[in-house]
């Protein structure tokens, strides 16, 4: 615990003191916390972990300073606990919150056909702030589903719904990868593409999954044992996250994960607090105190997270720094000369990516540093929606992503059956409304 709480306190520091000496310590910790942990580590995760580190050193060798290579990968690294630990805050008062217990009981309330819009908007809502936690809470439901294709469709909605989130939320570790590539991008400048997309990616999903079930009935309509005191007390939550987050990120110009890590525990003791008052329990010493002793207990889970983006950061700048700058512009200019295929290719090359198991960290990063917007044709900002939109295409695609292994392990079902089967048509069908979108907003938004 105390190595974790050492790696999140240095990566404050190096935010407003970067030196290569705090990267060479982080680095040191990441090694000591592999080292405490690699007992309880399954041991695929260290092979996995261990085989991205290789590449990544071994590419890193191509350039002038290689250790300074590796050190930004490790740098990059640190981000995302920021962003763990923010979520292992705020899981205490949401696991014990009656109103995210009520959402989840209401999902199954609905006809078939309203039951999945309902459940990929509340899921994105709440997802937007409460990121894999959310799917740690409502994949509980897909297991009351009766039969295999009930599973299937209600998982769907869910990923579906949840994934979309990735395309303008900055607790999603989308956004921190694209500040970290984009390190002069305003997060107010995609957040109305962001928005846009998502909704239409949500709702051309429902649309979808109607045609594909337009032959099954609608089933009967429940009343609903979501009241309206749930609902404003849960989008209230949301909307004074987003608006804080806001106010961090933008006036007080903090970088997207260390907004979130110092918004996280205020707001998960507020709400601890208030769960506590609302069950007419003291709301003092007793209630903070769990709080404090769950979020702190919370940290050692995060071992198999910090080691697969540790090793993902890795290769990825490795990699990057390895693949000559002109070679995409090059190859565009012989293939795809206009700024429509161009689009095209990239989404295709980050879907079949995904579909090989890389992680989306691996592939966000890789294609940001080898596909700048100006090889493309396009604004700063279509590059980085597209990118974030694309996050969450390749998440469903990739057996081997954070998002689909934890969904295999929470409903019983193979990985590779969720990624190839269950979301490969959500996920290809999501693609091309993407690329559509962004050849699109290029025409109107100049490069």
């Amino acid at each position: 615990m105390l190595a974790y709480l050492a790696l999140i306190g240095l990566t404050f520091a190096t935010t407003f003191y970067p030196t290569e000496a705090f990267s060479a310590l982080a680095a040191g910790i990441f090694l000591l916390i592999i080292a405490l942990e690699a007992r309880r580590i399954p041991l695929v995760q260290l092979l996995l972990c261990g085989t991205l580190v290789v590449i990544g050193v071994g590419c890193a060798l191509t350039a002038a300073n290689p250790l300074g290579v590796v050190l930004e990968g490790v740098r990059r690294a640190q981000f995302f606990i920021l962003l763990f630990a923010a979520v292992a805050c705020l899981r205490y008062p949401a696991q014990a919150s009656p109103s995210v217990l009520a959402v989840r009981n209401s999902l199954a309330d609905h006809s078939a056909r309203r039951r999945f819009i309902t459940v990929s908007l509340v899921v994105h809502v709440v997802g937007s702030v409460l990121s894999l936690l959310a799917v740690s809470l409502f994949t509980e439901a897909v297991r009351d589903q009766k039969t295999d294709a009930d599973k299937r469709r209600f998982l769907r909605a869910l990923l579906g719904g949840f994934l979309c989130a990735s395309c303008w939320s900055p607790y999603f570790l989308s956004m921190t990868v694209i500040h970290i590539v984009y390190p002069d991008m305003a997060w107010l400048s995609v957040l109305p593409l962001g928005l846009a997309i998502a909704a239409i990616l949500i709702f051309s999903n429902w649309a979808f999954e109607c045609y594909l079930t337009r032959a099954e009935p609608a089933g009967p309509q429940v009343p609903t044992r979501w009241t309206t005191a749930d609902q404003v007390r849960l989008f209230g939550l949301v909307l004074g996250m987003t608006v804080a987050a806001i106010a961090l990120i933008e006036i007080a110009e903090l970088p997207v994960a260390v907004a979130i890590a110092f918004l996280a525990p205020p707001v998960g003791l507020a709400w601890t607090l208030a769960i506590a008052a609302s069950r007419r329990a003291r709301p003092g010493a007793a209630s903070a105190t769990g709080y404090l002793r769950s979020s702190l207990q919370a940290l050692p889970t995060l071992r198999n997270d910090t080691l697969l983006f540790l090793g993902a950061n890795v290769m990825a700048t490795g990699v990057a720094v390895a693949v000559p700058e002109n070679l995409l512009a090059e190859i565009f200019l012989a293939f795809a000369p206009s700024t429509a295929l161009k689009i095209s290719a990239v989404t295709a090359t980050m879907c079949l990516l995904g579909l090989i198991g890389l992680h989306p960290v691996v592939i966000t990063i890789l294609v940001a540093q080898v596909a700048s917007a100006e090889q493309l044709g396009v604004a700063p900002e279509v590059m980085a929606v597209l990118l974030l939109a694309m996050w969450g295409v390749t998440t469903a695609l990739s057996p081997l992503s954070a998002v689909t292994l934890f969904a295999s392990r929470m409903t019983d079902i193979s990985p590779w059956t969720l990624a190839w089967r269950w979301n490969l048509p959500m996920a290809l069908a999501a693609a091309i409304v993407i690329t559509v979108a962004a050849i699109a907003i290029s025409a109107v938004l100049p490069a």
